[in-house]
């Protein structure tokens, strides 16, 4: 199953979810067996979900302090990095690109809650 974004995401929606488990193949295992989701692994330490409607997203074992982490779809990942740090929030890591499928950005707003940008590859 590959991992699947909403194309149909408008800019500003959220549009995908990251949730930390421990052990990513067994976690997909549980909720495929409970509540049909569909899962694949995709690199070391994800394994991707897609519940079939609504938001898909990843499983990650790399981060248990960050159990949680919603991403919010925009257009540009990088400009809207840049805009969010002029608004008062603060940048986490520089913007990557998953190749093939979107660029991904973090960041804290001014309370400190982390959430993640995706969009188009830049």
């Amino acid at each position: 199953m590959p991992l699947r974004i909403q194309s149909e995401a408008r800019g500003g929606a959220v549009c995908s979810l990251e949730m930390y488990a421990a052990d990513g193949n067994g976690t997909a295992a549980f909720f495929g067996s409970l509540f049909g989701w569909g899962a694949a692994p995709t690199m070391p330490a994800f394994v991707a979900f897609d519940p079939g409607a609504g938001i898909g997203g990843v499983f990650q074992s790399h981060t248990p302090a960050l159990p949680a982490v919603a991403y919010i779809y925009v257009a540009d990942v990088r400009a809207k990095i840049a805009e969010i740090e002029a608004g008062g929030g603060k940048k986490i890591g520089d913007p990557m690109a998953l190749p093939g499928l979107a660029c991904f950005g973090y960041f804290e707003d001014p309370s400190g809650t982390t959430m993640g940008l995706i969009g188009p590859e830049a």
